[in-house]
């Protein structure tokens, strides 16, 4: 989780979390992420099986499920060049109380840190479309107490959202949606929890 999805040849997102349903792992990743085929490498990772997004994504969150291959239980946790990776261990299907700490794990990024969490299932709107089950975030790398702008980037969308359980891998609570950028002062980041996943079928599970 974390890898490339290329689609429509030129754009790119985020391989997000195992998600399974009806008895398939399917993978999950951003709604936004419109095309139909995705590719990693010139492999075809999956195409779609359903979207939230964006006629639903008021209601469930913006993302969508992509099936026809193999998806791992592990996230890419080291830098662009590394294959370093941790196990996925759980899932939390809520919110994050606000000051606990988020990483997330993305293509043009890799893996960041440090994402404080300012609320949960709140909705953020991107382009008309209104996302429900959003988790607001800053971003502080160096600890100084203020919000910074050095967080994800474009290509980014779909990664997963998490943080440690303890003991040596993950919990995911979500994946990347977006952020709004001010033109001084800090990004505000938004992750899709995976609670509009429940919503929309109670028994569909990270797994």
């Amino acid at each position: 989780m974390g890898a490339e999805l290329r689609y429509n040849t030129s754009n790119v997102c985020s391989a997000g979390v195992p998600i399974t349903t009806n008895g398939t792992r399917r993978l999950l990743t951003a709604g936004h992420c419109t095309g139909s085929t995705f590719t990693n490498n010139g492999n075809v990772v999956g195409t779609t099986y359903t979207t939230a997004y964006p006629g639903n994504a008021h209601i469930y969150g913006d993302w969508k499920l992509i099936q026809g291959s193999t998806y791992g239980m592990r996230v890419f946790n080291g830098i662009m060049s590394s294959n370093d990776n941790l196990p996925i261990s759980g899932a939390n299907y809520g919110g994050r109380p606000n000051g606990l700490q988020i990483c997330v794990s993305g293509r043009t990024t890799a893996q960041t840190c440090r994402y404080f969490v300012t609320g949960s299932y709140e909705t953020f709107t991107v382009n008309g479309v209104t996302a429900n089950y959003q988790l607001r975030m800053y971003h502080d790398g160096d600890l100084d107490g203020y919000g910074d702008r050095s967080g994800w980037e474009s290509g980014d969308s779909g990664g997963p959202c998490y943080y440690s359980d303890g003991s040596g891998g993950v919990i995911v609570n979500g994946i990347v949606k977006g952020r709004i950028t001010p033109t001084t002062g800090a990004i505000t980041y938004y992750c899709s929890q995976l609670t509009g996943v429940r919503y929309w079928d109670a028994s569909a599970y990270v797994g």
